[in-house]
């Protein structure tokens, strides 16, 4: 099969893409010296004069009194300017990954990499502080995070599954990778009493809505922007933020009507079928409410005080008024698809292949006291 010249290149950026996903921090940080020296070198040893001789004009026109001119720039340099911008706030730069220890979602490109071959002692002082021994946790939850069945020298640990990469290494966040490294505990590590779990298979296909009806408080707000049209799948983008929580319920489910914390907007033209699909998507099914309410009295101790009353409960309904259509919403599909081809398709979630397909890009805002943390969470 002869390949053209686009699909070589495309073949080579993927293959470049997947060889620096596997590669280890120290081999990570050798290639990026590598480049800097390449690079200053380049620099060195091209155009000196004329770096010299821009930097006497340049003072000699303060000298003079004259007012410095701005030089137009090159087209190679406008582009390197973009490709890192793109770098830092497209797919690579807002990429995230799950975090071994405290199985927390951050940043891919803060995240430290332990190999399971090469950083051997590391995984043994990780054994010492991250022991499973004498936790006494059900027997659920225990096989949770037993990571034995994916890599037998991770028994007797508590991780997080979603973090355990084939090529042999595990990610580690900023925060509990310096812990670790000093040999103490992280302070939100798995280990620390942090063991959540999740849901079972029959309850993992809930609706925001439910989600939203079964929380005892609502620590964020979701603000879901969708846009469809004829011809393309729905394209949604969904914001979340963190809110400080009321007090919490003693009565659930909390009222469709209550939910004041998830908006969904859609602006511009939806056909009747993605329509359709959009309520669907936000459908309150009395059945899965009482299920999930079940699993939280059983499995969590904070809904012990929880009174339980679904009799008000419609065996179905949709939360209309948690849409918003803005059918008159100056809205051009093509800008729609542009856009989505400026941010890429390593953070989309979704097969296009018809109308009511939902292509989603998540973003998740988190505040703390000093800075603020940007997150690209993906799903459907």
């Amino acid at each position: 099969m002869v390949f053209g010249v686009e699909e070589r290149r495309e073949q080579h950026r993927l293959a470049v893409q997947r060889n620096r996903a596997r590669e280890s921090p120290e081999a990570r940080a050798k290639r990026l010296r590598r480049q800097r020296e390449r690079q200053q070198r380049v620099r060195t040893t091209r155009g000196g004069n004329e770096v010299h001789e821009t930097v006497e004009e340049s003072q000699q026109s303060w000298l003079d009194g004259g007012v410095p001119r701005l030089r137009p720039v090159s087209n190679r340099t406008q582009k390197e300017a973009l490709y890192r911008l793109r770098l830092v706030l497209g797919p690579s730069g807002l990429d995230d990954a799950t975090c071994a220890v405290c199985d927390c979602s951050k940043l891919r490109k803060s995240m430290h990499m332990i190999s399971l071959g090469d950083d051997r002692d590391r995984i043994q002082q990780m054994h010492l502080l991250l022991s499973s021994v004498d936790e006494q946790l059900p027997m659920e939850l225990a096989a949770e995070y037993d990571c034995s069945v994916l890599f037998a020298g991770l028994g007797g640990m508590l991780l997080s599954k979603r973090c355990i990469h084939p090529a042999g290494y595990i990610h580690a966040c900023q925060e509990c990778n310096a812990s670790l490294t000093k040999q103490l505990l992280p302070k939100f590590s798995i280990k620390n009493e942090f063991y959540v779990g999740s849901l079972p298979n029959r309850l993992a296909n809930t609706k925001l809505p439910e989600r939203f009806m079964t929380q005892t408080v609502m620590v964020f707000a979701v603000m879901r922007v969708m846009r469809g049209g004829s011809h393309r799948a729905i394209r949604s983008h969904c914001l979340a933020f963190d809110s400080i929580p009321g007090p919490a319920t003693t009565l659930l489910p909390t009222s469709v009507r209550n939910i004041s914390c998830y908006r969904v907007v859609m602006p511009g033209p939806f056909t009747t079928e993605q329509q359709a699909r959009v309520r669907q998507m936000h459908l309150v099914r009395r059945q899965m409410v009482e299920d999930l309410l079940a699993f939280y009295c059983e499995h969590n101790i904070l809904y012990e005080d929880v009174t339980v009353d679904c009799s008000g409960l419609a065996s179905e309904v949709v939360a209309e008024h948690l849409i918003c259509e803005e059918a008159d919403a100056d809205v051009e599909a093509g800008d729609v698809d542009a856009e989505s081809d400026r941010v890429g398709s390593s953070t989309e979630v979704g097969d296009a292949v018809g109308e009511t397909d939902v292509v989603e890009h998540r973003v998740v805002f988190i505040a703390s006291v000093e800075t603020l943390n940007v997150l690209t969470r993906t799903g459907t």
